[in-house]
């Protein structure tokens, strides 16, 4: 099997909502733009994708990391038929193939319920992957008000991912990239 899962990350859901800071106009209280909110905003990635888009890249995500997981594909060669997407029109074309394979799911169900994507890795899950990545484990950070963040807590409970709070934001992570697909489905079902 391609895909390294992190047996000993203990999966628990641990933050206090009231710490979430929602940047609401992406401007700070000096009246300067918040480069934070709007660096982070995976601005390629807005709110124009149906939930049936959404599903489809979900479902397209999936089956490449079956691919993976089976042997029947390396991750190399998932990541060069995924670069072959991008078209004349560079990534922004297909903008969610900008983010590691195994978070386009998690990434986009979050910003189609109003969540404020900030980060994300897939902790270099896949066994031949030699990019250099940020985490050891699948993980995504985000803002969001009250209805986004239970709606996320609930299908993280569901699926087997955990959260904790960092910095005004809520980190969602997983043991296992598999889960993150079954996440954003359930998120958006």
């Amino acid at each position: 099997m391609s895909i390294k899962v992190t047996s000993d990350l203990i999966i628990k859901i641990d933050y206090d909502p009231y710490e979430v800071i929602w940047p609401y106009s992406g401007v700070d209280e000096e009246g300067e733009i918040d480069q934070f909110y709007f660096n982070h905003d995976f601005a390629p990635i807005d709110n124009h994708f149906s939930l049936e888009k959404i599903m489809e890249i979900c479902k397209e995500e999936v089956e490449k990391i079956a691919l993976i997981a089976s042997g029947d594909s390396t991750f190399q060669e998932v990541s060069d038929e995924v670069e072959s997407m991008y078209g004349e029109g560079g990534w922004w074309e297909c903008p969610w193939a900008y983010l590691d394979l195994g978070v386009w799911g998690p990434v986009l169900a979050v910003k189609a319920i109003g969540g404020v994507p900030i980060s994300s890795c897939n902790g270099g899950c896949f066994s031949d992957d030699n990019q250099r990545h940020q985490y050891d484990y699948p993980m995504f950070s985000f803002r969001g008000i009250e209805g986004c963040i239970s709606s996320v807590e609930r299908s993280a409970r569901r699926t087997g991912c955990g959260i904790f709070g960092s910095d005004g934001c809520l980190i969602v992570y997983t043991n296992d990239i598999r889960n993150f697909a079954e996440f954003a489905m359930d998120l958006l079902s």
